[in-house]
């Protein structure tokens, strides 16, 4: 159920919010933006909604502000987390922030997310739902590098992320072409990893993921591109 614009907003549970640089690579939305008309004097939808682990039973989230605010300032946030199809409880933002933590979520589900925009009007429509994310897997591997280290072959560096509780057991490393070479892939238990097999003459970018007993993290952003 929704939470209704004349719901007392400081009925709700207020999570504190976290700043971080790390971020996921794509929203990955699971449906198309809204079109429905917002009634006057309420803020629009936020936009682009991600989420990713942040240590055990908590996750972090970015999202745009809404395009318009309505006829006030932003003043809080809505968060419906759901697994699979279920809607969970409910959670309040007391901030105007676009990056926040929400705590008290299982680890090892899946989850995905909707936030809405609370401005002195009351309640405006919910994003689109974010991407699945699994709670207490590992963060962002971040700075990925690849260098050429031989022929066919790529040796991908990167910063390997937090363990949200639970030991990272493997990382893989993924380098894919943009100009038709063959695509590979490497698991590994150590950084760095080496890729081979990719087509010499070709260009290529990498990303890295690392997994735990709970799940895998998200995908880390591309390595510059490189000619193997």
């Amino acid at each position: 159920m929704r939470v209704p614009k004349w719901m007392a907003f400081s009925a709700l549970v207020v999570i504190a919010g976290c700043s971080s640089s790390a971020k996921p690579q794509s929203t990955g939305g699971t449906k198309a933006p809204s079109t429905t008309t917002v009634p006057k004097g309420l803020p629009s939808a936020p936009r682009q909604l991600s989420a990713a682990p942040y240590g055990s039973a908590v996750a972090k989230l970015f999202w745009k502000a809404p395009a318009s605010p309505g006829s006030s300032a932003i003043k809080a946030y809505v968060v419906v987390p759901f697994v699979g199809s279920k809607r969970q409880t409910t959670k309040a933002i007391a901030s105007s922030a676009t990056t926040q933590t929400i705590s008290g979520l299982q680890n090892g589900y899946a989850y995905t997310f909707e936030i809405a925009a609370v401005n002195n009007a009351g309640t405006g429509p919910y994003s689109p739902r974010s991407g699945p994310m699994t709670v207490g897997a590992p963060g962002i591997p971040q700075d990925v590098i690849a260098v050429k280290s031989g022929s066919g072959s790529l040796r991908v560096s990167f910063a390997v992320p937090g363990d949200s509780g639970a030991a990272i057991t493997s990382f893989t490393a993924n380098c894919k072409s943009s100009n038709g070479g063959a695509a590979k892939k490497k698991n590994g238990g150590a950084n760095p990893i080496v890729v081979a097999g990719l087509t010499s003459g070709k260009t290529y970018q990498c990303t890295v993921t690392a997994t735990n007993s709970r799940g895998t993290g998200p995908l880390s952003q591309p390595s510059k591109a490189v000619a193997v």
